[in-house]
């Protein structure tokens, strides 16, 4: 073999290689978290909010955008990436 060439990763080819992808388009595969009224506020001073989300990285929206992203952990989704509020 002369050589290797990596034409795929993940739900990406290379004919994507022009386009341009949001972070929302990239973790299209995570669960998302809507958050309550009540919640934005809580999340974005650090409160942990709990949620029966399994372990991982959720996509978070509020008033039905995408605002971020965050973790949940052992029921409790904290804040990794705001965008915007």
């Amino acid at each position: 073999m002369k050589d290797l060439r990596r034409t795929r990763v993940g739900n990406f080819s290379l004919e994507d290689k022009d386009k341009f992808f949001t972070i929302e388009d990239i973790m299209k595969d995570k669960k998302s978290y809507f958050l309550k009224n009540d919640e934005l506020k809580k999340l974005l001073n650090g409160v942990k909010i709990q949620t029966d989300l399994k372990d991982g990285l959720v996509k978070i929206y509020y008033n039905q955008k995408f605002i971020g992203l965050g973790e949940v952990e052992n029921n409790f989704l904290k804040r990794k990436i705001i965008l915007e509020k």
